[in-house]
């Protein structure tokens, strides 16, 4: 189904798909936009990941500069927010994607570590991407062939340099894990898996490096980002809980007055 919105300082194209909710690995979307200078989004919570390529301008996503020949990722149930600097439009695709498969997907392609990528030449797909938006399409194999093109946009991507191996470097990419990934629910066991690593020798590690464990740490993410949506967003106290990693919205609540003294929705109000 084809979708064209129009709002202030913004034109956006989309294409959605259907969606099977079982499926391991589906795309939503794929949408082509123009921003125009200056223009500011709304504080954004998406469901499910989107991929952005972008082709043309420079913005701020979430203070982070992005331009022509960029790829950045927002994940899901974390607040995102994009302002177009001043010089000119701002052009982008972006795909967005869901499913059991996706976080694993997600992984694979060096996204534990960062979210942003550069020096990409997404020439090569620009016609699949446009005829992805705004040709006619049948519905039935809609699905299958924006999914395929999903994989093209990820292959693009460099490949990740080698891994820092010594023990800061371990604790920096355990620490990069555990915060980009906060909204899966992760722990400090699935970090030492990720940066291959025993879980009691990353502990040693990561204390003796910074001076505190991997859970304070983890913790102290927590507290941060349920801050950020508590202030910017209008997300419910349980789908901040969800977006922490916290599967209970009432040992959530129980856990940021723990650590911060104040009641989820008090602090909404101060």
């Amino acid at each position: 189904m084809f979708f064209k919105q129009m709002r202030a300082g913004s034109v956006i194209h989309t294409f959605f798909t259907q969606v099977r909710p079982s499926a391991g690995l589906y795309v939503r979307s794929i949408s082509h936009g123009i921003a125009q200078p200056g223009y500011i989004s709304p504080t954004m919570v998406r469901g499910e990941y989107v991929l952005h390529m972008v082709l043309g301008g420079q913005a701020l996503h979430n203070g982070q500069p992005v331009s022509a020949g960029d790829a950045f990722l927002m994940r899901p149930m974390l607040a995102h927010r994009l302002e177009i600097l001043p010089d000119k439009p701002f052009e982008q695709y972006w795909v967005e994607f869901g499913g059991s498969e996706a976080s694993g997907l997600i992984a694979d392609y060096t996204f534990a570590n960062t979210d942003r990528f550069s020096g990409i030449d997404p020439s090569p797909l620009l016609p699949l991407l446009h005829a992805a938006v705004y040709d006619e399409q049948d519905e039935a194999s809609a699905s299958l062939r924006q999914t395929g093109l999903l994989y093209m946009l990820l292959a693009l991507l460099p490949q990740t340099r080698a891994a820092d191996k010594s023990p800061a470097g371990y604790v920096r990419q355990a620490m990069d894990f555990l915060r980009l990934n906060l909204s899966e629910g992760v722990t400090v066991s699935d970090a030492a898996r990720a940066v291959r690593l025993s879980e009691r020798y990353l502990c040693r590690l990561f204390l003796r490096e910074t001076g505190i464990t991997p859970i304070h740490y983890l913790n102290a993410c927590r507290v941060e980002a349920a801050k950020e949506h508590l202030r910017n967003t209008s997300l419910t106290i349980s789908e901040i809980a969800e977006a922490c990693g916290f599967r209970d919205s009432n040992y959530f609540s129980r856990f940021f007055k723990r650590e911060t003294g104040c009641a989820p929705s008090r602090f909404r109000q101060d």
